[in-house]
């Protein structure tokens, strides 16, 4: 019998198998260790691990640190989904960037916590955000390739809007919702834009973020009226 003990984690899961076990640590002390199912080369699982090493780290650095003690991932490219995560755990696929992701909801939803049904945007947009800049990529002209396929599409729609219209989900809550979050960065400059997703971090720590209080902060953090960009960038609520 095992038992499985928790405080300040908002789900749970667990997983069991004839997995291949290697362990490491970030260069904050973060335990990490890497669970791989048959199939998964050594070089693979390495890697991987050299990648949870260097992300969680990355994103401490920027939203506040790591605060479940280890983090454990299991790789398996058969899964049927990309990717998912829960506060310490996450399943993933052998993918650099998609492990980056998975380990950034560490943060947006394990720690600042959201309505995933009704406001998706909050941790998967703030998560491929927080993905770019772990590696380095600033969503130069990303907005320049946005293109709507309706006047109800919004990057903050709910996920009755997206059940109904599945194909756009990935391409506006995660694409143009990472890329309404750099050139908020470019509006409000790096400094105040890594300022404010810390002291966000900070404030809604273990607690539960919206639509709303995240624009207040924002725009409590310039003098620059963020009406029309909000408008532009279809961030409603």
């Amino acid at each position: 019998m095992t038992t499985a003990t928790a405080s300040k984690v908002r789900d749970f899961a667990w997983a069991a198998g004839p997995f291949t076990k290697i362990s490491g640590t970030s260069a904050a002390g973060t335990a990490i260790n890497i669970y791989s199912v048959s199939g998964i080369s050594s070089a693979n699982a390495q890697s991987m691990l050299s990648t949870a090493r260097s992300a969680v780290d990355a994103h401490a650095g920027r939203f506040g640190a790591y605060p479940y003690g280890e983090l454990d991932a299991v790789i398996d490219n058969n899964f049927w989904f990309g990717g998912m995560e829960y506060p310490g755990f996450v399943l993933d696929l052998v993918s650099t960037t998609a492990l980056t992701h998975e380990i950034g909801h560490q943060w947006f939803y394990g720690i600042v916590g959201d309505d995933e049904y009704n406001s998706p945007w909050l941790d998967e947009a703030f998560t491929d955000y927080a993905t770019d800049l772990a590696q380095g990529l600033t969503g130069t002209n990303c907005w320049n390739s946005v293109s709507w396929a309706s006047s109800a599409e919004n990057i903050t729609n709910s996920m009755a809007y997206w059940d109904a219209h599945s194909s756009r989900y990935s391409t506006v809550v995660y694409g143009y919702g990472k890329c309404a979050l750099h050139d908020l960065r470019r509006t409000l400059g790096d400094t105040a834009m890594a300022k404010l997703l810390k002291d966000y971090a900070t404030s809604h720590w273990y607690g539960v973020s919206t639509t709303a209080e995240f624009k207040a902060a924002a725009q409590a953090a310039t003098t620059t009226d963020l009406t029309s960009f909000w408008t532009t960038h279809r961030i409603v609520g």
